[in-house]
């Protein structure tokens, strides 16, 4: 496993710890966690790292941003919905530029974190996440 970087912009400090204790569960080690303020550009050997942003109400208007730009370099971005949040459609761009959108639980991020061929798209309350309709044309008539 690569860094895990846990974006702290706008989230308070028992957040981060949570979701720092979190990633500690779910295999990372105190070593390999930064924090970060920003999504850099990818660095070389940067395609095992994985960035954590947690989906609270007080989501910023820059997360699509930091999503697309997470991916660079192969790098994944993962949302987590926090502990005991109620389910909801995730915020506008999250499902669609996310590499996996994971319930609070150790076990689902670990696998997340753990295999670039596993996506998980979870309800905060751990069901599956309902797929999108595919955008569509209709044949004229």
């Amino acid at each position: 496993m690569g860094k895990v970087l846990i974006c702290r912009r706008g989230r308070s400090q028992q957040e981060l710890q949570a979701l720092q204790g979190l990633a500690i569960g779910a295999g990372a080690t105190s070593s390999d966690i930064e924090f970060i303020d920003e999504v850099a550009a990818a660095e070389a050997d940067c395609a095992s790292d994985v960035f954590l942003f947690l989906l609270t109400g007080a989501l910023d208007e820059n997360l699509p941003r930091d999503l697309t730009k997470s991916a660079d370099g192969g790098r994944r971005a993962i949302c987590v919905w926090p502990e005991g949040a109620a389910d909801a459609p995730p915020p506008p761009g999250v499902k669609t530029k996310s590499y996996s959108i994971v319930c609070w639980s150790a076990e689902r991020l670990r696998t997340a974190m753990a295999d670039d061929d596993v996506i998980c798209m979870d309800t905060a309350s751990g069901d599956v996440l309902a797929a999108d309709e595919p955008e569509h044309l209709e044949c004229p008539k």
